[in-house]
């Protein structure tokens, strides 16, 4: 269930996202951006895809989205599940050395933080829908400046 959000790069690719891949090639190759064997050699890489990693590795340095940005709900989830692992802990040591149950105030890190992750998620999802989908530069640096 979570797959789809914590690896990103491993989900299978649609039919839009290797038509827009194979649309950011043509327009390099158009632009000057990548010669003609480069290109060729980036549509055979896009035919082989399998997954949206391999789909961006097909489309590196085309502006499309990085590859980094497709952990970072993966780092968001381990900083959250690290931190409140540490808080039930203490929350359970302060307990322990109380020899009383206190309030369970770790939850509210736990549900503020699923909210958080799930956004973050979220934003990346859209984020590389919208660089390799449209005609503009990636705001990551380099890549393709051609706009429609």
């Amino acid at each position: 269930m979570f797959d789809r959000y914590l690896w990103p790069e491993r989900r299978a690719l649609t039919d839009a996202e290797r038509g827009a891949a194979d649309g950011r090639i043509a327009r390099a190759q158009t632009a000057g951006t990548i010669t003609a064997d480069q290109a060729r050699d980036r549509q055979q890489r896009l035919a082989r895809a399998a997954n949206r990693g391999e789909l961006t590795a097909a489309v590196a340095g085309l502006g499309a989205a990085p590859a980094g940005l497709l952990a970072v709900p993966r780092v968001a989830a381990a900083l959250w599940v690290a931190l409140n692992v540490v808080q039930l802990i203490v929350w359970a040591m302060v307990s322990l050395i109380s020899w009383s149950l206190d309030s369970p105030w770790w939850l509210w890190s736990v549900l503020g933080g699923a909210v958080v992750v799930a956004g973050i998620a979220r934003g990346v999802e859209w984020t590389y829908q919208l660089l390799l989908a449209e005609d503009r530069p990636s705001p990551f640096g380099g890549g393709l400046r051609v706009h429609a």
